[in-house]
């Protein structure tokens, strides 16, 4: 590797850990498609061997490509991700099926089918757009919710007849807040600004209501961590 990254929040410095000159450019598309056309975000910026350069990625969303080349034409590529509207209205639809619930004691008064499918929808969608994000921490703590999920189907299926929807309304739920935790960590570790991503995902409310769900956090956490 010629290069370092480091990155707080939104802000990104790229050092030159190599003997000769590099180049960054920083390039942008509003496509997912990693293979569409870029348009340059951030003019060719030339670092000599110990220099760095630091810049601050723009609000829009989109996809960001950092290409970083050396003196012998040989370059890597960094994609950066961003959608912050849409995980910002995702996470309103989570706080809404995992916290909805008011009264006190109550295993599932809040959501219907019909409230939690549009956030299965868009929770999808988000993964797809950010597969490259989230695929190593989705990959290796699915392990931590297998459990989960065999015990919820085992008691769906034995109670179906009686208990009608309420188990499967738990395990989607379940479901949700797995992928809510996989998103908060994960970009907690990738952006090293802990107060600002507890703001962004509502962690402390949000959290309290998934603790009551009954899944391995710190195993999800754990996974998070060790596999960036």
């Amino acid at each position: 590797m010629w290069y370092q990254i480091e990155r707080e929040k939104n802000i990104f410095k790229v050092i030159n850990i190599h003997t000769d000159s590099i180049s960054i450019t920083l390039f942008f598309t509003e496509s997912c498609d990693m293979d569409d056309n870029y348009e340059i975000c951030q003019s060719e910026v030339v670092l000599l061997p110990g220099e760095e350069h630091t810049f601050i990625l723009p609000d829009t969303d989109g996809l960001y490509k950092l290409v970083v080349t050396n003196e012998q034409e040989q370059y890597q590529q960094t994609y950066i991700p961003q959608y912050n509207k849409i995980l910002s209205s995702l996470i309103e639809d989570m706080e809404y099926i995992l916290c909805g619930c008011h009264c006190i004691d109550c295993e599932d008064c809040d959501g219907q089918e019909e409230d939690v499918l549009p956030v299965f929808l868009k929770m999808l969608s988000y993964i797809l757009i950010n597969k490259n994000k989230y695929e190593k921490t989705l990959t290796n703590s699915a392990k931590c919710i297998e459990c989960e999920i065999l015990n919820a189907n085992l008691c769906y299926i034995l109670h179906e007849n009686i208990q009608g929807n309420a188990e499967n309304k738990r395990l989607m739920k379940q479901i949700i807040a797995y992928y809510y935790l996989v998103f908060y960590y994960t970009d907690l570790l990738n952006e090293n600004d802990e107060r600002s991503i507890q703001d962004r995902y509502n962690f402390k409310k949000i959290y309290s209501c998934i603790k009551k769900l009954g899944l391995s956090i710190e195993c999800i956490r754990i996974n998070a961590e060790s596999y960036p």
